[in-house]
């Protein structure tokens, strides 16, 4: 088993010390024998700043999947899908930092990589969509957010099944936005299908299910409230 191997497995196993040493390890080794333009090397960086990222090091983050990016840029297409690995993982370290402008700015230009791709991954762009939506929403730009939201569920409705958790999230995140823009009666609706779906996809106790549950229960006494003040 290669070191990176090795490194991957404690990263899932959120042991993300011994994560980190494995993956230097394995930088060490290509850095020996790879030019410095070799998109191996932007593979070693990119694992590194995904542990600095879940150990909450965004500014050592950054740097290395800056470093990543730049090595990717001068030796591949650009329509490359390695590049969208190097702008979602920056935009989701600008995203973490509340810089939400960088954020958005990283996240069209996954958009952008996947639609000129010629083999767009359907499930990569619904997520970006998603992380777009997330983006504008915590901008108070709800309408905008709403508007990416439903594009994702549109993607997800045509490649999976209709009970998948990933349909849950999609009409969660509607709801969100329709609860930002204070429509609470549209957003019940939706918190409630992704209720629906939930239940019949995850645990009980899963944390998803969770804050479907919360919001559905914020947003109803939102509505209460509401209603309260035309009296």
């Amino acid at each position: 088993m290669s070191y990176d191997n090795i490194g991957a497995v404690y990263e899932h196993m959120n042991d993300f010390a011994k994560a980190l040493s494995y993956y230097e390890k394995a930088l060490a080794i290509r850095e020996k024998s790879l030019p410095a333009t070799h998109p191996d090397l932007a593979a070693s960086y990119n694992n590194i700043g995904m542990v600095h990222f879940n150990m909450n090091n965004y500014t050592e983050a950054l740097l290395w999947h800056e470093k990543a990016l730049i090595i990717r840029r001068n030796s591949l297409p650009s329509n490359h899908l390695d590049l969208t690995i190097s702008y979602d993982s920056i935009g989701m370290v600008y995203h973490k930092i509340g810089d939400y402008k960088k954020a958005l700015s990283y996240t069209k230009m996954v958009l952008e990589t996947l639609q000129h791709s010629p083999t767009p991954n359907q499930s990569q762009l619904a997520w970006c969509y998603n992380n777009m939506g997330m983006i504008y929403d915590k901008m108070n730009e709800h309408t905008k957010a709403l508007s990416s939201h439903r594009i994702a569920l549109t993607i997800r409705q045509k490649m999976l099944d209709s009970d998948h958790s990933d349909l849950a999230v999609s009409y969660n995140n509607i709801g969100q936005a329709y609860a930002g823009m204070g429509n609470h009666e549209k957003a019940l609706s939706k918190f409630q299908r992704a209720i629906s779906i939930a239940k019949k996809s995850l645990p009980l106790d899963h944390p998803d299910l969770q804050q479907y549950i919360s919001n559905l229960e914020n947003a109803t006494k939102n509505k209460f409230e509401t209603t309260l003040t035309f009296f």
